[in-house]
Parts: C-alpha cells; sequence; structure tokens
C-alpha cells in the first residue's frame, strides 16, 4: 500500500505523544529527510548543486560548511523551526506535493518569479540586513520591533519573521515605500526606511 506525504506526516505526528519531540520539530525533520532523499540523486550521502534546481545564493545558504555539498544535517539546520510549514505544504498539495519545492519554499524561494514591489523589495533588504544568523528569518532578537508588532507580522506563529510576512505587513504602505525607493539617487539604510513607514 502506498502512503501519501500528508497521511505519513500525520501518522508520524502520533510519535510525538510521548513529549519528547513536538510536533513541529517532527514534521521539520520529517521534511528535511524527504528533501535530502528526494535531492540526493546518486546517493552518495550529500546533495551537489547539480542534483537540485536551486538558486546560487539558496544553495549557499544551506551549504553552511562552504564545501560544495549539502548535507542531511545542513537541511536539517534549514528547516529547524518550520515543521508548520512542511505540514502546511504537503497537506495543501492534494497530489503533486514534491519536496524539493517544499526546499525552496523553505528557503523563501519560489517557483513565480520574485515580486518586484516595493513592498517585496522593502521586506528582502530588512530581512536580509537584520538576519544576524543568516538563516533567512528573522528571530524575536533580530527583529527591531515590539513584541506586539513582531506577533502581528508572525501570522504562521512560528516564532520567526519570514520575507513574505513582512512584505504582507509593508503592504499597506506600498504607496509610501515606493515614493522612498524612487527617491532615492542610491541605495539607503533600512534604518531610514523604517523611520519613514
Amino acid at each position: 500500500m502506498r502512503v501519501s506525504s500528508k497521511q505519513y506526516l500525520e501518522a508520524s505526528s502520533q510519535l510525538s505523544n510521548n513529549g519528547e519531540t513536538s510536533q513541529n520539530e517532527l514534521f521539520a525533520k520529517l521534511g528535511a529527510r524527504k528533501s535530502f532523499r528526494d535531492g540526493d540523486a546518486n546517493r552518495d550521502g550529500v546533495i551537489t548543486k547539480d542534483e537540485v534546481n536551486l538558486s546560487a545564493e539558496a544553495f549557499a545558504r544551506l551549504d553552511a560548511s562552504k564545501d560544495g555539498n549539502v548535507t542531511l544535517e545542513e537541511i536539517s539546520a534549514a528547516m529547524s523551526g518550520r515543521g508548520q510549514d512542511v505540514f502546511s505544504y504537503y497537506t495543501s498539495k492534494k497530489s503533486g506535493a514534491n519536496s524539493l519545492d517544499l526546499l525552496s519554499n523553505i528557503l523563501g524561494e519560489s517557483s513565480t518569479s520574485e515580486d518586484t514591489s516595493a513592498s517585496g523589495k522593502a521586506a528582502r533588504q530588512y530581512v536580509a540586513s537584520m538576519d544576524a544568523n543568516k538563516d533567512g528569518v528573522l528571530s524575536r532578537a533580530e527583529a527591531s520591533v515590539s513584541a506586539s508588532a513582531f506577533s502581528n507580522i508572525d501570522t504562521s506563529g512560528n516564532g520567526t519573521i519570514e520575507v513574505k510576512e513582512m512584505q504582507a505587513a509593508l503592504k499597506i504602505h506600498e504607496a509610501k515605500i515606493s515614493s522612498y525607493f524612487s527617491s532615492l539617487a542610491d541605495g539607503s539604510t533600512n534604518s531610514t526606511l523604517q523611520k519613514e513607514v
């Protein structure tokens, strides 16, 4: 009998009831293992750039050791704390769920072209500038917003702010942000933009 990814995740979640592993951690580990297994085409225990369809920047974010190979541990680190995103991805894809697409989504990439709106640009710049550990998301300690603002922006409730969540929060200021970028002859700091918004 073939078990779908959704059924596998739901069945495996029962294992978390022993209190040793939270559901979120379990889903993150399962997503990492599946992504690694599907990405390691030649089964040599590492993933190289030619085995996956990720941008050079995304691959570099995964390759923490900077040796040109991505290990299961590196993928696990990238997916740490993102178990709910893993579960949501597989449950929303009734068919055609692809673990390498999941990996792209976790890394903040999308199969569609990058959003070129002012709020999208501002969100990417803000997250990149504040992301001290370079994991692609902002923790409460990294974000320069109040606790209540952080909670409002963190719509997934996973304790981090992703680019898409920051963009959603900035969307209502699209006109101001667009005007700000238009007025720049060259780059400026995100703190200046933050004051304007």
